[in-house]
């Protein structure tokens, strides 16, 4: 991997007795030199102390729970979906079914719950447990309107999966097509189904993001391998072109109804992670193709393959008969693309992994600011250390204060902090949390977040007074929580995690703090 060159001045620090080199990093773009080493342990150290925590908690049962996507009602309520392969779930009286189903079967059902603005309780929970949902359900996003209502889309095997919400629900297509299904639901604030719907054709469908808009109308995204997926009349790509494909659909407010669903790819496979909608109504979409012919426009950044998976971006017209940009997103090496946001002066964001074309590669997180159109990249970052690093999530501070957060997994025990956290173990993992500019320069924060075991953070959302709310999953006993939270203690192997940070923001001038070298 190429690193830029940065101005670089050495500070030694005593915290807890041990010497620590601090390195002052002015927030020039580019990616951080990575020092090897392992950090010291340090119970006092600004890694533990976590004085910027408001509250965090565990979520879960008796086996594996993940906590996939977070958004923020109106009136603080935090949203929470994932999956669970527990016997049970902590549901209010609108649970949707019992874990007298769930032991009879192996499989693994999806969760929706919304909790108060601090985590200290559950107003409203469901668990999807299908009767026939014997291998995998899964939501994997979840959003909110400005009434607070909530939505979900993912992934279904369970051909009851929307009769679970009554058997009079409406929805666009209430019929399982087979395989999997992707899914879309609402749910009211008062805890009533709105619409529930399946999205597919014969074959493997995959939900994997969505988009509200401001008119109820619900964009969502992910992955096809149906030749018989149901596209509209004027899609942009009304074919399926090969193994899988990516597809992109816009569902009317009411959720009985199609406003258009395309296509698009190659001969090869596509999928899309996530979307963002600009202020015309137009859906960006960023995912991974292995395809070297995907369809690309004039306009386009990259117009060929740079190596075996390269990320894409590709930005529809508001009735999605066209796409206004198509592109590829990488190097020689493998590049995916998970997460895109819009800022309020709408350049657009863009996020990811990126690995070069060498025969031991890591990965770096990648992160690029592009012009509003699409069409010209104004700032490109790479964060990282010499292990694998991704970013799985990102989102832009409502309050057009100028800041972009980003959050992930690192297994580099030299991943550049500025609060002097670490990963401890080479051999688990770490959630972290970054903060940047929106000129993309050095994070302004950067922050490992883990216990003694592993962690992933897969989803946040900046609240309107700045603090960010992020969730995953984690296998530690030890992940930090505070009192009066729902749960503050783990419960299985695998827990979802929800904290909530109020933000340190210092000076444009960055402190990074460099892992210690112990002999």
């Amino acid at each position: 991997m190429n690193f830029l060159r940065q101005l670089v001045r050495f500070v030694f620090v005593t915290l807890g007795g041990l010497a620590l080199v601090v390195m002052s990093v002015s927030a020039v773009r580019g990616a951080i030199v990575p020092v090897a080493g392992q950090a010291p342990d340090d119970n006092t150290s600004p890694a533990t102390e976590r004085s910027n925590l408001l509250f965090s908690t565990y979520l879960g049962r008796d086996a594996w729970d993940r906590g996939s996507g977070v958004a923020l009602a109106p009136n603080g309520d935090l949203i929470v979906g994932g999956y669970t392969q527990s016997n049970s779930w902590p549901t209010t009286t609108l649970a949707l079914d019992s874990a007298q189903n769930r032991t009879q079967k192996h499989g693994q059902d999806v969760f929706l719950t919304r909790l108060t603005a601090e985590a200290t309780d559950i107003t409203t929970s469901f668990w999807f447990n299908a009767l026939d949902g014997s291998a995998t359900d899964d939501i994997t996003a979840v959003g909110t309107d400005a009434e607070g209502a909530m939505y979900a889309t993912g992934t279904t095997r369970s051909s009851d999966f929307c009769t679970l919400l009554g058997d009079d629900v409406p929805g666009y297509d209430t019929t399982y097509n087979g395989d999997s299904d992707a899914f879309a639901l609402k749910i009211s604030t008062e805890g009533t189904a709105v619409y529930c719907t399946f999205l597919g054709g014969s074959d493997l469908d995959t939900g994997r993001a969505l988009a509200v808009a401001p008119d109820g109308s619900l964009i969502v995204v992910g992955s096809s391998w149906s030749v018989d997926f149901p596209v509209t009349t004027g899609a942009a790509d009304p074919s399926h072109n090969g193994t899988r494909d990516l597809f992109a659909l816009r569902l009317a407010a009411d959720g009985t109804a199609v406003d258009y669903a395309t296509l698009w790819g190659g001969s090869n496979q596509e999928e899309a992670q996530g979307v963002a909608l600009t202020a015309d109504g137009q859906a960006l979409l960023v995912g991974w193709t292995s395809s070297a012919d995907f369809a690309t426009t004039p306009n386009a950044i990259q117009s060929a393959l740079g190596g075996s998976f390269d990320g894409f971006l590709l930005l529809l017209s508001a009735n999605g008969d066209t796409a206004e940009t198509a592109s590829f997103w990488g190097g020689a090496g493998e590049d995916r693309l998970t997460a895109v946001g819009i800022a309020p002066d709408q350049t657009l964001f863009l996020a990811g992994k990126s690995a070069p074309d060498t025969p031991l590669p890591a990965f770096d997180g990648s992160l690029t600011r592009l012009d509003q159109s699409a069409t010209r990249v104004l700032a490109t970052y790479l964060l990282g250390g010499t292990a694998d690093d991704e970013i799985s999530a990102l989102a832009l501070d409502p309050r057009g204060e100028g800041r972009v957060w980003v959050t992930g997994r690192t297994n580099s025990l030299d991943f550049p902090t500025s609060d002097g956290s670490a990963v401890q173990d080479s051999t688990d993992q770490d959630a972290f949390l970054a903060g940047f500019s929106l000129a993309l320069g050095n994070p302004v924060i950067s922050e490992i977040w883990g216990g003694t075991d592993w962690e992933h953070g897969l989803a946040l959302a900046v609240r309107p007074d700045g603090a960010v709310v992020f969730t995953g999953e984690t296998r530690s006993e030890d992940f930090p929580t505070t009192a009066g939270v729902i749960q503050p203690i783990r419960d299985s192997t695998y827990d979802v995690f929800i904290t909530a940070v109020e933000p340190h923001w210092p000076s444009e001038q960055n402190t990074l703090y460099l892992p210690l070298v112990r002999k």
